[in-house]
């Protein structure tokens, strides 16, 4: 099957995604992206669905900061109201497991 324009426009497209993002856009996103319906995305897609699919599926092992990161921003929206953006939230999450480190070291 020869790739046409426009899957090769739509392979572009996810390439820059996964690249920005580090996992591959949902059909939505795609759809959203280039302008055209889901179903529109589908179809652009399967001549490279095996690299969305591989994309999605890397295996990343996690490090101890980010578990600490992880149970700080779950307490953190477990608790009262809050304000910011995710950005804000990631950068606080972070700030406690480096801190959790810190005191880990101490022992």
């Amino acid at each position: 099957m020869k790739s046409t324009p426009k899957t090769e426009e739509a392979e572009k497209w996810v390439d820059e995604y996964i690249e920005d993002n580090t996992y591959p856009p949902t059909y939505h996103e795609l759809s959203i992206g280039l302008g055209i319906s889901k179903t529109a995305a589908y179809a652009r897609c399967r001549m490279f669905r095996d690299k969305l699919t591989t994309a999605a599926t890397i295996d990343w092992e996690p490090s101890l900061r980010d578990y600490f990161a992880g149970q700080a921003i779950q307490g953190i929206l477990a608790g009262a109201e809050r304000t910011g953006s995710a950005d804000d939230l990631a950068q606080q999450g972070y700030t406690v497991a480096d801190a959790m480190l810190i005191e880990r070291k101490k022992e």
